[in-house]
């Protein structure tokens, strides 16, 4: 017997899609429109003041280079969906957001989550090193893992979410370190030990 889902359930396969579905609808009602080359940003753009929101589950970051434009998308928002307004940004996800008005600057950091990550695995004391990798280093490939590949993928998985945010000078790195993700040994995890 096979059953059809009318209403998606919080928790399912199906509940992110459905949930994207219904809020691109909702979004394009009032006036924006997704980004081509990233479908996870929507635009709303008149003449040269523009508006930009990005969803992440149930949380959005609204953007907008006008204060009545934001303050008029805003208020579009909360008729078409139950939310607050939480002012300004200072944090999304895991990126702390600072926002200096009088030098026009807006920088982000990870700062935090580095440091917690530094710290989970157990190198807050560790020395700095000028470079992510030893020059020329030679790793062996494995048959078969020495150490837990689990725990050797957390370590990468964890680097790489900085590595996305915050600190591209470590994609090559992360990027030869992750080939050796199914059968790691102990020369692998200390380079990784190096890159932490």
């Amino acid at each position: 017997m096979v059953w059809k889902l009318k209403k998606s359930l919080y928790g399912l396969k199906q509940a992110s899609c459905a949930w994207y579905q219904k809020v691109k609808v909702k979004f394009e009602k009032i006036g924006f429109t997704q980004c081509y080359s990233d479908y996870s940003i929507f635009i709303s753009m008149n003449s040269h003041k523009f508006c930009i929101i990005t969803p992440y589950v149930n949380d959005l970051m609204v953007l907008s280079n006008n204060a009545k434009v934001l303050k008029e998308k805003k208020r579009e928002l909360m008729r078409v969906f139950r939310m607050k307004d939480l002012g300004p940004i200072h944090w999304f996800l895991s990126l702390e957001i600072i926002w200096d008005q009088v030098q026009c600057l807006i920088s982000m950091s990870q700062r935090c989550y580095i440091t917690e990550v530094v710290s989970h695995f157990g190198f807050s004391n560790a020395h700095l090193t000028s470079t992510p990798i030893s020059i020329n280093i030679k790793l062996p490939i494995l048959h078969a893992p020495e150490i837990n590949a689990c725990k050797y993928q957390a370590h990468i998985g964890s680097i790489m979410y900085d590595m996305l945010g915050t600190q591209p000078d470590i994609v090559y790195t992360i990027g030869m370190l992750s080939q050796y993700s199914a059968n790691p040994g102990s020369d692998h995890v200390n380079a990784v030990n190096c890159l932490l």
